[in-house]
Parts: structure tokens; sequence; C-alpha cells
């Protein structure tokens, strides 16, 4: 169990349990909220490599941690099926089984899963098909996620632990092995009328948006209600460069899912560049954001 105060001074605390089928569980919330009705939550599925505590052991998380705990919101992470499941069935079920035990522990609301890098892979699936967290789920976010199975295996980076994943010995076994588990092969209307943030760097070679975000947002193009886009211009895919601590974007799709935001245009400061929305009008469209370097 862990406990802090946020820099505007809210105490709160993770727990943890081992839950069949999802493995070790954790979650978080403000302690003066632990005992709200419909508590927004966000569901972390996290990056390849990745263990229960990826969301609350990362620095590069911290704002958008405290916004969630100064807001009212709780958070679930957990083993997500291994270190390196890559979207397999059982990260599906890991994830689902982490929800319904918090969900039995806490009064549980809207849902907005947000996928980080391999995480990106289960939460297309958790967000658009899961008979568990689809039906409770408002947006999702996916954070320099991967969203082509097949692109990641023919990167060669990840050939050995993507078999695995699937039980596979070879590139015949693993292509029969992973029909139906790639999400840029889902159909392009399981995105009808949902809500999407798309999180890239135009420098990150370890998930080239050309396979992955961009690739995804092109094929589900004129689906979601709102599809949104933020671009780090020179960014890549490490924790000092990359998009952990892309908060703003991050936070203001989390309260216009969730009725916190006014439907008004909107611009940001982050530590000293502007990231400015295109003269899109009014929500629910958000539309692309981008970096302006200093």
């Amino acid at each position: 169990m862990g406990a802090g105060v946020t820099t505007n001074g809210n105490a709160w605390t993770t727990y943890s349990a081992v839950v069949s089928g999802a493995g070790t569980v954790r979650w978080g919330v403000g302690d003066t909220h632990l005992g709200d009705t419909d508590i927004p939550v966000l569901l972390y599925a996290h990056g390849a490599g990745g263990s229960s505590n990826q969301f609350e052991g990362f620095s590069s998380w911290l704002g958008l941690r405290e916004w969630l705990i100064d807001n009212g919101w709780a958070w679930i992470e957990g083993s997500g099926g291994g270190s390196q499941p890559w979207g397999n069935t059982a990260s599906r079920v890991a994830y689902e089984n982490a929800y319904t035990h918090v969900a039995g522990v806490l009064d549980l609301g809207s849902v907005v899963p947000l996928g980080r890098s391999m995480g990106g892979l289960v939460v297309q699936w958790l967000y658009t098909q899961s008979a568990v967290l689809a039906p409770v789920s408002v947006g999702l976010i996916v954070n320099s996620g991967v969203q082509s199975l097949a692109a990641a295996y023919a990167s060669g980076n990840w050939t050995t632990e993507i078999r695995a994943a699937y039980g596979a010995a070879d590139d015949a076994t693993f292509n029969a092995a992973s029909i139906g588990y790639d999400p840029l092969l889902f159909s392009a209307s399981e995105w009808a009328g949902l809500n999407v943030l798309q999180l890239v760097g135009t420098a990150d070679t370890t998930v080239p948006p050309a396979d992955h975000g961009y690739a995804m947002r092109t094929h589900y193009a004129g689906q979601p209600s709102i599809d949104s886009l933020y671009e780090r211009i020179g960014g890549d895919h490490s924790t000092g460069n990359g998009l952990y601590t892309a908060t703003a974007p991050m936070t203001e799709f989390l309260a216009q899912v969730t009725g916190q935001a006014p439907e008004e245009r909107f611009f940001y400061r982050v530590s000293g560049r502007y990231l400015v929305g295109e003269d899109l009008g009014r929500y629910p469209i958000l539309g692309t954001l981008k970096a302006v370097a200093p």
C-alpha cells in the first residue's frame, strides 16, 4: 500500500490485491473520495516489461496522477496478463478482472482506459468490444500506443516476446494464433460514436506513428464522435521526451468525456511552450493539437 499528498494538499492511498485471472491489481484514490459514489476511473494498461505499479511508480506520470486525485478520480492498474502479453487473451481477461475486483470495493462510475505503448493493443479491444469494459467506458486514451500487432511483429524488435505471448513457434503459427487480436484489423465501425485521444511523438522510432497512431486514425476516420490527436513535435518514446508528461491534453480529454469541462475553445501553456487548439469551434470535436517548439 502506498500513500502521499498531492501538490494541492490532497492525501491519497493505493491498495492492492492478488486477484484470480488478473494477478496483482492496484488501485488509488484520494482519501476524501474513498466513499464517493460513481467515482470516475482511469484503467491503465502498462507497456512492455511493465509491472503492476507502472502508473504509480513512474515519476513521469506524476502530473496525471495528481490531477486524478485532485479531481476525485480513481485509477486501476495491474499485472495485465504479464510483462509481455501483447494484447493476448490473458491480458484482456486480466484487465476485465482487475476492473471487476475494484468495482466490488469502490462505487465506480465512468471508465477511461489508457494504454501506454504495448498497452495500446489491449485497450483498443477493451474499449470497443469487451463485454465488461465497453458498456461503462466513455473514452479512450492511447499514449504512444502499439495499435498494429502486425507492425510490431514485423519490426523484429519483439519477435521472441510476441511469439511467446501467442504460443507461436514461427511466423505461420503466429499469424494463425493472432487472428482477431490486431486492432488495426478490427472493423472501423467498432469506433462509431466513441471518443478517442491519440498521443504521438513525431520522432518516436520505437512505436512509429505512421504504423500505429496515424494508421489507426486513418482506419477509423469518420467513426468516433471525438477523434483527437496530440502530437509532440520531435517527441520520442522516452520518459523524458515522450508523452508521459503530456498532462494537459489528457486531462482536458478526461474532463470533456465525463462532462466536467465547459464547451469552449482552449489553449494550454506547458513549460514555456504553447499548445494551441486549431479553430475547430465547439466540442465534441477536439481536433489536432501540436506542440510548438520554443
